[in-house]
């Protein structure tokens, strides 16, 4: 049995999920956000979970006019998304105010929808 053969039928098997230190996985293997201080400064969509043609798009915490988060900018790695935002936190912030309140909050350090009571 060819041990190349071996490596690539236990890959086959196994659920990757990226990961990074300051993303909060939301959504199995497609929404994070992140929110370094307790409060939630942008989000990461991974459009494309397969191996090839990855790629992390970075959105605001905010909605448009359309009740969408406003698209920022894309990166090949989750790493990458998640450092942009941290490092853009001032710009992040801003786009925030000035859009619509989003409708997903951290409650107990995890993301979830808000409720109107």
């Amino acid at each position: 049995m060819n041990k190349v053969g071996d490596f690539t039928a236990l890959m086959a098997g196994i659920d990757f999920v990226p990961t990074d230190p300051y993303a909060i996985l939301h959504i199995h293997k497609q929404i994070w956000c992140v929110a370094p201080h307790g409060k939630i400064l942008g989000w990461i969509r991974w459009d494309e979970p397969k191996s090839h043609g990855r790629m992390f798009h970075v959105y605001s915490h905010g909605l448009d006019e359309g009740g969408k988060r406003a698209w920022v900018k894309s990166f090949e790695t989750i790493g990458s998304a998640a450092t942009f935002i941290r490092q853009h936190a001032a710009e992040m912030s801003a786009l925030t105010a000035r859009l619509l309140p989003d409708t997903d909050d951290l409650v107990d350090g995890k993301p979830q929808r808000m409720v109107d009571e």
